[in-house]
């Protein structure tokens, strides 16, 4: 697997292979676009740098570190993202105002977690349990009618779910590119393997982090009291302050 491109492998035609290349660059520009773009929208509030400069310097700084390290760089920022999503996100110390010597520890989402359903507002987990119930959020999940003109159901959750990780892990560039820079071709299906129980993990981690939200903010609407002026500052104001 020494060549991290697949369409000259999977096409014998020329004219399919740069079709599937003009495919495959539209869907990055629109994709990188919005990676870029919803983080600098939910930190310029938080930062106070306004959104546009956040564009500059979060594809300035990618770019860079992509040109001088490569598919390694990649591999590595991504393996640090998973730790600093999943545990190692400590944001420091501060003094609590009842224990002067308490170390406060934030530790990623998992600190969302921890710290939300401790907090008061919150309540524990069994009232966000009760909250996502009555607001119909979990039922979406049990929700067997095959009519497909509704927001969310299993069957649908099921199909677009298998189209979307199949076009992500079998087909997409930014993955084979990952595969081919393993030492073999079966180290690459196990990585997969590896991958999914993972992925899972975290989809099902910020699902329930927005469940604990929902019960943080149920009957306060921050956009209605003027906390904030726009959802997409939601999730920064909650985290804010859970781990204030």
């Amino acid at each position: 697997m020494k060549d991290a491109g697949m369409y000259k492998f999977r096409y014998n035609s020329t004219l399919i292979r740069q079709l599937f290349s003009v495919l495959f660059l539209s869907f990055t520009i629109i994709y990188m676009s919005i990676v870029i773009y919803a983080p600098s929208v939910a930190l310029s509030p938080v930062l106070r740098i306004h959104k546009w400069w956040l564009v500059l310097i979060f594809g300035l700084c990618t770019t860079l570190y992509t040109c001088i390290g490569g598919l390694k760089a990649v591999v590595w920022s991504d393996s640090l993202q998973v730790l600093f999503m999943f545990l190692v996100n400590i944001l420091g110390r501060h003094q609590d105002k009842n224990d002067p010597g308490k170390v406060c520890r934030q530790l990623g989402v998992l600190t969302l977690i921890v710290q939300g359903l401790r907090h008061p507002r919150v309540g524990g987990f069994g009232r966000v349990w009760n909250i996502a119930v009555e607001s119909g959020r979990t039922s979406e999940l049990f929700r067997f009618d095959p009519r497909i003109d509704q927001y969310n159901s299993v069957w649908i959750n099921l199909i677009s779910g298998t189209i979307t990780w199949l076009a992500s892990f079998g087909v997409n560039q930014l993955a084979i590119q990952r595969y081919a820079s393993l030492p073999s071709l079966h180290q690459a299906q196990r990585i997969i393997y590896w991958t999914l129980i993972p992925f899972t993990v975290l989809c099902s981690i910020v699902a329930f982090v927005g469940f604990i939200a929902l019960a943080y903010f149920y009957n306060c609407n921050p956009i209605e009291t003027g906390e904030i002026t726009e959802t997409d500052h939601l999730t920064i104001l909650f985290a804010r302050d859970i781990l204030r």
